[in-house]
């Protein structure tokens, strides 16, 4: 067959609108979104998600739309056309099912991020989105095929029985995962403190167990019933700065004068480091008690969260120290007395 014939066929409008198709949609993906993602650059904008989402998917969708439309001049077999179309219309179902998904999911990772960056979200959520996404796509899909679900949704419901009783504890943990974010008492970013002695940061949520961080980088891997049932100290529930006392003890025969003057600027200099200047709070200084070989005083300073109050002590006690040794201020041993008495000779 020559190209004329070709031509006569309706071949070459057919390719002629497929690569124009193509082209327009790169076009779209690689010049016009990026124009547009410039243009809108808050980050937590919905035009900012959606345009995220539908870069490198933009040049496929016009793609398909395209030949969808080039079908209706094709030269191929209606059987052809029958199955091609078929194949566009699952292919853009599918495309546009995960741009949806995908939005809904990247605006709740931007709805639940702090101001340091970090996503405090649950990924039981992120995955429930994904189902349910998937769920609407095929049936979009099936209805689409003429293929009826009643049938199936019959089936499904007579073998979800037998797969409930078979996963019992899977189901217990994800129903129970559910429960704890639905009470809104325990979420990613909290400090808690479990009846068991474990405590750390929630790191996530997930369908099957809650992950804690401990201070030393260790993870606490939890199955979500425990955490349901168990009874959880959350230092972060009301707020999340923390008040730390520091007990001291000086020698009797300091000047009280110069150690209150002392501990309170090193307590504010170490404060503004680890809470900072905004957060200004003004220590606390108090002589609490006279013991057998000291005096007693306290000094409170606020730690920006439960976790940072370790570093603040940390600081408080090595500034507080060499600011002592500095102004020659004694912290004395416990000193105990003992009298011995010489037995009389005679017994």
């Amino acid at each position: 067959m020559v190209f004329a014939d070709y031509l006569h066929e309706g071949y070459i409008p057919f390719l002629i609108i497929l690569g124009s198709s193509l082209l327009f949609g790169f076009i779209l993906d690689r010049f016009v979104l990026r124009i547009f993602l410039n243009r809108f650059k808050e980050k937590d904008s919905i035009a900012q998600v959606v345009l995220c989402v539908l870069r490198g998917k933009v040049t496929f969708i016009v793609f398909f739309i395209g030949l969808y439309i080039a079908l209706e001049i094709s030269p191929l077999s209606p059987i052809a056309i029958k199955y091609t179309a078929s194949v566009c219309v699952i292919i853009l179902i599918m495309l546009f099912t995960r741009v949806f998904s995908q939005i809904v999911i990247n605006a709740i990772k931007n709805a639940n991020e702090d101001t340091t960056g970090a996503v405090k979200t649950y990924s039981i959520i992120i995955n429930l989105v994904r189902i349910v996404f998937f769920c609407i796509g095929l049936l979009i899909i099936l209805r689409t095929l003429d293929i009826s679900i009643t049938p199936m949704l019959t089936a499904l419901g007579v073998a979800s029985l037998a797969v409930a009783l078979a996963l019992q504890d899977t189901l217990g943990n994800l129903f129970s995962g559910i429960s704890v974010i639905a009470g809104k008492r325990l979420k990613p970013g909290s400090y808690v403190k479990l009846e068991s002695g474990q405590e750390g940061i929630i790191e996530d949520i997930s369908w099957r167990s809650t992950v804690l961080r401990e201070s030393n980088a260790n993870r606490i891997i939890v199955p979500n019933q425990k955490i349901a049932s168990a009874i959880i100290t959350n230092y972060s529930l009301t707020e999340e700065h923390i008040l730390v006392k520091l007990p001291v003890g000086i020698a009797y025969g300091s000047d009280l004068e110069l150690v209150t003057r002392a501990v309170l600027e090193e307590a504010v200099k170490v404060q503004d480091e680890v809470l900072g200047e905004k957060e200004y709070f003004e220590p606390v200084f108090r002589y609490t008690a006279f013991n057998p070989s000291s005096i007693n005083f306290v000094i409170i300073a606020k730690a920006p969260d439960y976790n940072r109050q370790f570093v603040l002590t940390d600081k408080l006690i090595r500034a507080i120290h060499k600011r002592f040794i500095l102004e020659k201020i004694d912290i004395p041993f416990p000193v105990q007395t003992v009298i011995l008495k010489k037995e009389d000779q005679n017994n």
